[in-house]
């Protein structure tokens, strides 16, 4: 395996179809911000000089005269409505992005492309991210005259990468080749002449891979870009690449390991990129409930909401419930009691879960998690 060199020209985002959570929002999110930016790509279509920019900032956007210093406006565009947008739409070199939802069957890697519009919640809706109507690899006869890449003696027997690329959730890392086209035996061309599509994955919680990624295949699986949104994900996955091109050094003979300083051992520093994501909720562009009179009115001149905080703390009942044990434990004491709501109060503090039905194990909706953290005071 080696990082792919062939600029992305397609994003596609696995999401699970049906489902309606946190993860699969931030899915949406990033599509939605792909489309609405305006990434530009350079193919080798272009002949004259001025027909792409010779230069791209950190996200892929061209650099112009009006966007030179990187510097983003309020919308958050980048200046993507100025001259280097205008020059990516021109050449119709814009970078798209489209949602495949899909549905694994039994457990197994059989997945099943959900082409249904009620492949995913209408609260999704708000965003720019359109379903994608096949999977990656339809247009690899455009692919073969218009991308190429990097190809060297050291890795010429090694499958050449489009420029459709796949990010996949940390829930189904034992997925990314699932999509691959078929190869022939020696693995080095695939058998209808489509080439190897690009892979991603968005570590949107650690936890919820559950070791699905072995520590192995950090190191192994050179292809693969890490997307991380927090330090905990970023100090997991860098720690993990370095473990496994130090091991991977150390069997070879020792001496250093393949990577560039900060970025991981197991492959270089493009191996590893942050996002981030935004609360759909807070945001005015994506709210869909407008503050009433009576909202405004219940809000002081800091812009704060003067709604009764009825609740002292609450707490997510499906992350890190040994640390909130603890911290219960200690704060309520032995006169600690449990509530048929899942609540725990004691020492004049009371917990709550952020969850509802008998002891709070039933999943709230978006808009319930809004309001309940509008009547707390704290937040683990």
């Amino acid at each position: 395996y080696r990082f792919p060199t062939t600029p992305v020209r397609t994003i596609y985002i696995a999401c699970p179809a049906f489902a309606e959570t946190g993860g699969p929002e931030a899915l949406h999110q990033l599509c939605h911000m792909i489309n609405t930016g305006e990434y530009a790509y350079a193919d080798s279509s272009s002949n004259s000089e001025d027909a792409a920019p010779s230069k791209y900032d950190e996200f892929g956007r061209a650099i112009t005269a009006n966007n030179s210093s990187g510097a983003t406006n309020g919308s958050g565009d980048g200046g993507g409505k100025g001259a280097a947008a205008n020059s990516a739409k021109n050449q119709n070199n814009v970078i798209k992005a489209y949602m495949l939802y899909l549905r694994e069957r039994n457990g197994t890697k059989d997945l099943e492309h959900i082409h249904s519009p009620r492949a995913r919640s209408s609260k999704y809706d708000r965003y720019d991210a359109p379903p994608a109507q096949s999977l990656p690899g339809g247009q690899y006869e455009y692919e073969n005259k218009h991308f190429n890449d990097i190809r060297t003696p050291e890795n010429y027997s090694l499958p050449q990468y489009s420029s459709d690329l796949i990010i996949w959730p940390e829930c189904w890392t034992h997925l990314i080749d699932s999509l691959q086209p078929p190869t022939h035996d020696d693995n080095s061309n695939y058998a209808d002449g489509r080439k190897k599509h690009q892979v991603a994955i968005w570590w949107l919680s650690v936890n919820n891979n559950k070791g699905r990624f072995l520590p192995h295949q950090f190191a192994l699986r050179r292809d693969v870009l890490h997307l991380v949104q927090s330090a905990y994900a970023r100090e997991y996955v860098s720690s993990n690449l370095r473990r496994g091109g130090n091991a991977a050094a150390t069997k070879n003979g020792g001496g250093k390991s393949g990577g560039e300083k900060g970025s991981g051992g197991g492959g270089d520093g493009r191996n590893v990129l942050t996002l981030t994501e935004f609360l759909p909720y807070a945001s005015p562009t994506f709210s869909t409930q407008l503050a009433s009179k009576e909202d405004a009115q219940q809000t002081d001149s800091n812009g704060d909401s003067n709604q009764n905080r009825d609740l002292d703390v609450v707490y997510n009942p499906a992350k890190g419930m040994h640390y909130t044990d603890e911290i219960i434990r200690r704060a309520c004491g032995k006169k600690a009691k449990t509530h048929p709501d899942g609540s725990v109060s004691g020492g004049g503090i009371t917990f709550s879960p952020i969850g509802k039905g008998e002891g709070g194990r039933e999943r709230m909706t978006g808009e319930e998690v809004v309001a309940l953290l509008k009547r707390s005071k704290v937040y683990i």
